[in-house]
This record gives C-alpha cells, sequence and structure tokens, in this order.
C-alpha cells in the first residue's frame, strides 16, 4: 500500500525542526522504521513529515560524570558497532544486536524506539530499568524539559511528549554494575513477545519487563526476590506483581514473562 499524500521537509537545524513540527498534523521522521509501515498501511497519516535524522544536535554521544548522553538520532547500529561507548560491560551494545534485523539496526534510532514506545521495543525496558532520564524540546514547554523513564510512556504507542515536542537526548546513569536484557521471540528478528530486563544500582535490584501489549513494568516483588537465588519464589512474586495490571494478558503470555523473568535472574546472578 501507499500513504496518504504528504509534505516533507528536511531542516537545517533543530529549532528550524521545531518551528516546523508546530504545524498542525507534523510527525518527526528520524530512522522512520516504525513510523513509515505505518503510513504505508494508512494506519496513521502526517500532514508533514520533518526529518530530523541529519541534525548534529540530535546525535550527540558524550560520557561524563557517571552519565552516558545519547542524542535521539544515534541509531542502533551506532551502538552496536561501538561508536558508542561500551559502559556497563557492554550490556548496550548487546541490547541493540539483539534488534530485528542488520538493515533496521541501520537506519532505527534509539529516539525512535522510544517515542514510538511499542511494547515489544527492546529500549524502553532497559532504560527503565537503568533509571533513564528522557530530555525533550518542543515550542510550547519552555523549551525543554526532562521526563523520567518510568514516566515516558503512558500506553501501548503512547508516550507523555505533548505535541510539537521531540526526544533530544537520553542520559544513561552508568553507575549499575549489571544488567541483564531477555528476550522471547518466535525467531530472531521477530517482535518480542516478553522482554525482561534486570539491572543492579548498589544494593538495588531493578526488574523490568515489557511486551506483547505489557508497556514497560517495574516488579517491585520480584526485584526483592531475585537475590534470593529461589525461582519458586521468584515466579510467585512475578505473578503477584502481574496481578490486576496483567489482567489483559492470556494465561500463555503470563508464563511466557513468569519465564523470562526466571530466565534472565539466572544469568543475572551468574
Amino acid at each position: 500500500m501507499k500513504p496518504a499524500p504528504f509534505a516533507y521537509e528536511r531542516p537545517a537545524s533543530l529549532d528550524a525542526a521545531l518551528a516546523l513540527l508546530a504545524q498542525p498534523n507534523a510527525r518527526a521522521l528520524a530512522g522512520g522504521q516504525s513510523l513509515v509501515p505505518l503510513l504505508n498501511l494508512r494506519l496513521t497519516e502526517a500532514a508533514l513529515l520533518v526529518d530530523i535524522s541529519h541534525l548534529p544536535e540530535l546525535k550527540r554521544i558524550e560520557a561524563r560524570d557517571g552519565v552516558l548522553v545519547v542524542g535521539a538520532a544515534v541509531r542502533h547500529v551506532d551502538f552496536e558497532d561501538g561508536a558508542v561507548p561500551p559502559v556497563l560491560g557492554g550490556a548496550l551494545q548487546r541490547i541493540a544486536g539483539a534488534i530485528a534485523y542488520r538493515a533496521v539496526r541501520n537506519r532505527g534510532t534509539i529516539g525512535g524506539s522510544l517515542a514510538h514506545a511499542d511494547p515489544a521495543a527492546d529500549w524502553p525496558p532497559a532504560l527503565l530499568a537503568l533509571g533513564a532520564t528522557i530530555r525533550v524540546r518542543g515550542r510550547g514547554c519552555g523549551g525543554a524539559r526532562s521526563i523520567a523513564a518510568a514516566q515516558m510512556i503512558v500506553g501501548a504507542l503512547q508516550t507523555a511528549l505533548a505535541p510539537g515536542e521531540i526526544i533530544e537526548a537520553i542520559e544513561i546513569p552508568t553507575g549499575a554494575t549489571r544488567l541483564v536484557h531477555y528476550k522471547t521471540c518466535r525467531k530472531p528478528g521477530d517482535f518480542a513477545e516478553s522482554i525482561t530486563c534486570i539491572a543492579r544500582h548498589g544494593e538495588t535490584t531493578r526488574v523490568v519487563i515489557s511486551g506483547h501489549g505489557q508497556i514497560p513494568m517495574l516488579l517491585t516483588e520480584a526485584a526483592k526476590a531475585v537475590p534470593a537465588r529461589d525461582e519458586a519464589a521468584l515466579r510467585q512474586a512475578v505473578a503477584a506483581d502481574l496481578g490486576a495490571r496483567g489482567a489483559a494478558l492470556t494465561d500463555y503470555h503470563r508464563q511466557l514473562h513468569v519465564a523470562g523473568v526466571v530466565r534472565a535472574a539466572r544469568e543475572f546472578l551468574q
């Protein structure tokens, strides 16, 4: 299928891009790996696509003061191939390398993954587990603001971004001593049916799940159970965490999440 007609602009600066995005029904275009298929299927429409993939303001990569600052237009392949510093024991590189296929990773961006908020995406649960902060820019929010990863995604394909806002950069704390990412899918490159991320921050453990319609969710009871190395107790803890919040899940997908957490915990505790 073909998309509905739209205009296309490739601004020379971030300020120019924000001015264009203030227009009605304007959409930002970076890698396009999520947006373009939706346009082609006419599941969404845009009057104007604003190409931000080339803007240097969105390609920043800097490690300083225990924080890795990554511009929204940094591609998955930039992590995979080492353009991004290998912090956290190379965990971010491994996450990027597990995303879809190389052709997708060549164009897809970390900011686009967050802004699209697909429950099957790999970056949102990892960034939540790490306690990342999302810096956004827009013309209607005083210019710039920060959103905690825990508040960024409010529903499937829904974020806390206001109209005309875009993600500028992601600030990733590098103080975590361990990060494990475990994904369940039918074959390599498929959309994830279950994702588990476990991170250790000093004496604190964070467990996050997502996938198959489930937006990233912190599992507080599971986080307490992981260090105990008791898999039966961990299974019960995950089930308790899901509780009513997982009411829309089938028994099959509940079991996938439980199994994913248990397997991620085994790797985490090695």
